[in-house]
């Protein structure tokens, strides 16, 4: 692989694992099912009425998105800490206007708590984590 970089190497070595890993389990009814089930659950939280619906669970694509945002704030930056707030919440939201990071930074800018939603989503996602591993531990 001459003229190809670590990271490029890296890159591509990490997409052909993945195709593998996706490859093994195409012809998986069960394993299928259960994936059409993940990515149309969802679940919600209310403020005042205002019903706000999110995943129930934080994706591997929704980790990485995370994770590359997180490599690239100033932690002494409040603007730049609080985008990853609207983003969070933009990539977590299903139902628009809340898959908008405008959304929440028009709110904050309102006098809203962008923040404070977040903690709750992040709540109910642990909450139905921990109850998902319970459930694995005892079956």
């Amino acid at each position: 692989m001459e003229g190809t970089s670590i990271e490029e190497f890296e890159k591509q070595a990490l997409e052909e694992a993945d195709q593998m890993a996706v490859d093994s389990i195409k012809d998986n009814a069960e394993v299928s099912k259960l994936i059409y089930n993940s990515k149309s659950a969802r679940d919600s939280i209310e403020v005042d009425g205002v019903v706000i619906r999110f995943h129930p669970f934080i994706s591997r694509q929704i980790r990485h998105k995370i994770s590359a945002m997180r490599r690239d704030v100033n932690p002494d930056d409040a603007n730049s800490t609080d985008e990853i707030v609207y983003q969070t919440l933009a990539l977590l939201c299903t139902e628009e206007p809340w898959n908008n990071p405008l959304t929440w930074r028009g709110m904050e800018i309102q006098g809203g708590d962008a923040q404070g939603y977040l903690a709750r989503i992040m709540g109910k996602i642990a909450e139905k984590t921990d109850k998902m591993r319970n459930f694995r531990k005892v079956g």
